[in-house]
């Protein structure tokens, strides 16, 4: 075993919840890039339910490719994300989440939720420890 000390923090005094990329082509198995997941689809949904009865601030992220000339190298490594097109059914949020209109979506087109999206920004002023 390692001997890196560590201390349990708990939650922030401000803490916000990022759902990342809870999305139909990642929750089901009918698409290329999806897998039969139910435990970490209601791991989420538990934790999206404590976040709201607490009424903290959640988002989500999904990847979304408006044109060919986006990722491209890791598209090209990985063609299955190709579809990943705005519009289509895979870059929804599963339905299980039942997110609300009041959680913002970010939509992104690299694994980072902060890169290139603004949500560090939005994190900022809403005073959310991070």
């Amino acid at each position: 075993m390692s001997n890196l000390e560590q201390n349990v923090i708990g939650l922030t005094a401000k803490p916000a919840l990022v759902v990342v990329d809870m999305i139909n082509a990642f929750t089901d198995p009918d698409c290329p890039l999806g897998t039969y997941c139910p435990d970490v689809v209601s791991a989420n949904v538990e934790l999206l339910m404590a976040f709201r009865d607490r009424g903290l601030p959640i988002f989500f992220t999904t990847v979304v490719y408006d044109n060919d000339q986006q990722a491209t190298v890791f598209r090209h490594k990985v063609p299955a994300l190709n579809v990943l097109q705005r519009g289509s059914h895979w870059v929804s949020i599963d339905a299980a989440m039942g997110r609300l209109e009041s959680e913002p979506l970010i939509e992104k087109q690299w694994p980072s939720a902060f890169h290139e999206t603004g949500l560090d920004t939005q994190l900022r002023g809403l005073g959310v420890d991070w």
